[in-house]
């Protein structure tokens, strides 16, 4: 790699925060897509002994690994582990975890993650809420049963919102099966990131809401043998 001059700049401002005890644990790296960001994190990881990539979507994290980035994976299966207790699943931060003793944590898509280090998801509620706004006001009076279905199904306090929220899950996996998993091909999707995304997302929904949607989570794991077969991991 023959960096350019703004590149070799963030190179070398990259290894003075490094190489700096005192210096702020995070470094921020901005720039334009396509700029070479991912290219330049995978070429100074290239010098550090121990290094954990990590993306805020399952996505970003494959796009990571296809350019190299060994390991990628998302922020929530890097820091957390599912735990069976009593028959109900659960997500705790991982005791073990490669972060423990990284020297040096790379997240990608940055943008994601709000500057205190949490995920900011306050722009998206708030877009939720001003649209439910605009759907109770055109609706509310003449088709109430609109926002009330849509305020039931964000609250998750019926069964039916809970079963039609985890049906939503399935949907994307039923599409995967029937074009013979072409779209997960073309993403350049490894049979062994089925069972790790899936088995994760199960967990989620079953620790979450779906725990008392046996029908729907019975369909969820038809469909999830399914593809792994058509995908030829079994």
């Amino acid at each position: 790699m023959t960096p350019s001059h703004q590149q070799d700049q963030a190179l070398q401002a990259i290894a003075k925060w490094l190489a700096d005890p005192g210096a702020k644990q995070s470094f921020y790296l901005e720039g334009f897509a396509g700029s070479g960001k991912t290219t330049l994190a995978k070429h100074f990881a290239a010098g550090i002994n121990s290094v954990c990539f990590a993306a805020f979507t399952g996505k970003a994290s494959l796009v990571m690994r296809r350019k190299g980035c060994t390991g990628a994976s998302t922020i929530h299966s890097l820091i957390y582990i599912a735990e069976h207790e009593r028959g109900v699943f659960k997500f705790s931060l991982n005791p073990e975890s490669a972060v423990k003793t990284a020297d040096l944590v790379i997240i990608d898509e940055c943008s994601m993650v709000g500057a205190d280090r949490e995920f900011n998801a306050r722009a998206k509620v708030e877009a939720e809420a001003e649209t439910f706004l605009k759907i109770n006001d055109a609706f509310g009076t003449t088709l109430p049963w609109v926002p009330t279905t849509i305020d039931q199904y964000d609250r998750l306090n019926t069964p039916e919102a809970r079963f039609i929220k985890t049906l939503d899950k399935v949907l994307p996996k039923i599409t995967h099966a029937l074009n013979k998993g072409a779209a997960l091909r073309e993403h350049g999707v490894q049979p062994g990131d089925i069972d790790a995304s899936n088995g994760a997302q199960y967990a989620k929904i079953i620790a979450s809401y779906g725990a008392d949607q046996p029908e729907a989570l019975a369909l969820y794991q038809s469909v999830h043998e399914y593809l792994k077969s058509v995908l030829g991991c079994v």
